[in-house]
């Protein structure tokens, strides 16, 4: 699976958060090498403001024998920008029911969070508008 082309995965000790394993897509996104995402927890590399949320959301999902946990959350990227992701994490469990592996798969919704954004200051400022406001295209044509 790790070798399918686009796919922004990653391991982790559930014990630890320690990443054990992660894709050049994931990478990528965050500008890390492999080697300096295999040093670090899935924590390290997510947002400070999502950290708590995050890590609750995991450990509910332990604690409550759920299989998986969704979320929605920033990571840091090396540089110091956020980037944000939807997030499924599967808590793959051992004979005995114990964590013994975290899978997550990662897809970059960070072009999607900006549109959003920029719609909502948009919609903002034309609330803010006290005149006639007219789109058009660049023909002239209103919409």
């Amino acid at each position: 699976m790790f070798e399918l082309a686009g796919l922004e995965a990653a391991q982790a000790d559930p014990a630890t958060g320690k990443l054990l394993r992660v894709t050049p897509t994931l990478c990528r996104i965050t500008s890390y090498a492999e080697g300096e995402l295999l040093g670090m927890t899935f924590s390290e590399i997510t947002h400070p403001e999502d950290r708590e949320e995050n890590l609750e959301g995991f450990r509910r999902g332990v604690r409550e024998n759920e299989p998986e946990y969704s979320t929605e959350k920033r990571y840091m990227h090396k540089d110091g920008r956020a980037v944000w992701a939807s997030v499924r994490t599967t808590i793959i469990r051992d004979e005995d029911g114990s964590p013994a592996l975290t899978l997550a798969v990662v897809q970059d919704t960070t072009a999607r969070k900006r549109a959003e954004e920029q719609t909502l200051s948009q919609a903002r400022l034309l609330e803010q508008v006290r005149a006639a406001v007219i789109a058009t295209d660049l023909q002239r044509q209103t919409s």
